[in-house]
């Protein structure tokens, strides 16, 4: 079955993730240890040992597991026979589609993950922004952005859903935020990612990323690459190149994206990654999509 691979982002993490993949599957193990090597770091005991329990809440060891868990799903998938339409992402998703999907080599690719992280995880200790879910329907969502405008310094990071918005605010205007969503029957969720992510608000770490990204080697990606953050397809070194530099104060466009998609005949989605999160935002976009988890799928044959 042909599919958009769509990757999942830094709040889908899940402490013990991959483990028994890795236990009982020789190419995921093969690849994951890939990943470990080339890092520098003992991703397996970030996902499983002790220092599991930091993984949600540290931005380092999120980029870690994620791109070592995802990197060695996609191989076991393309191993078992399924191909791509597009490789999408969900925010970090979107950089590890560009890295897996070729654009960038293992190691160069390695060396951004890992920067990434790290500034997250260094800026989240003093960082005075976060980022909220709101989530009703979509008729007050819009008003509720829009007064919110008026009082606070808010940023949209997320069109997830018509009945789902991330957006990204200073700390202190937190709890006011979450009581005027709530006198508006608009239900506020803070999702303790510790940056206030596709905004002006994490400014700071832009020149340091993208220093990085100007040094490093861009190629073809072996793969259809698709933006959900541009909304539209990335194809050459210097295209990938530059969104990629443009790519983290830039909101996630997810439901256009779904809708250009869907437009082009797009039905059938794998999710890479292990959790349910993006698999819940595809279908509340499109409840007709047929969406498989890959962790699922590499436990069977390929129909």
């Amino acid at each position: 079955m042909n599919a958009i691979f769509a990757f999942e982002g830094q709040g889908s993490v899940i402490p013990g993730m991959g483990k028994k993949e890795y236990e009982r599957n020789d190419i995921f193990r093969k690849r994951f240890d890939e990943v470990c090597n080339v890092i520098g770091e003992d991703i397996r005991e970030i996902c499983w040992g002790k220092e599991r329990f930091k993984l949600k809440s540290n931005p380092y060891y999120a980029h870690l597991a994620i791109f070592a868990g995802d990197y060695a799903l996609f191989h076991v998938l393309l191993e078992k026979g399924y191909e791509p339409l597009y490789l999408i992402g969900h925010s970090l998703g979107e950089i590890l589609a560009i890295i897996i999907g070729g654009a960038l080599s293992l190691e160069e690719g390695a060396s951004l993950i890992k920067l990434r992280g790290r500034l997250f995880w260094d800026n989240m200790n003093d960082s005075n922004s976060e980022m909220v879910a709101l989530i009703g329907n979509s008729s007050s969502l819009e008003r509720v952005i829009v007064e919110l405008k008026n009082d606070f310094e808010i940023y949209i990071a997320n069109e997830n859903t018509p009945k789902q918005i991330v957006i990204s605010c200073s700390k202190k205007d937190i709890n006011n935020i979450i009581a005027y969503c709530l006198s508006k029957k608009v239900r506020p969720v803070k999702l303790g990612i510790g940056n206030g992510c596709h905004s002006p608000l994490v400014k700071s770490l832009e020149q340091p990323l993208n220093e990085l990204i100007e040094d490093l080697t861009f190629r073809k990606p072996k793969f259809k690459i698709f933006s959900c953050s541009f909304v539209r397809e990335l194809d050459s070194p210097e295209e990938i190149k530059q969104y990629t530099k443009k790519h983290l104060l830039t909101s996630v466009k997810f439901r256009e994206s779904m809708t250009w998609l869907w437009n082009k005949g797009c039905r059938n989605y794998i999710v890479i990654g292990f959790s349910k999160v993006v698999k819940g935002l595809i279908l509340e976009n499109y409840p007709h999509a047929k969406v498989q988890l890959g962790t699922h799928l590499m436990w069977g044959e390929k129909k």
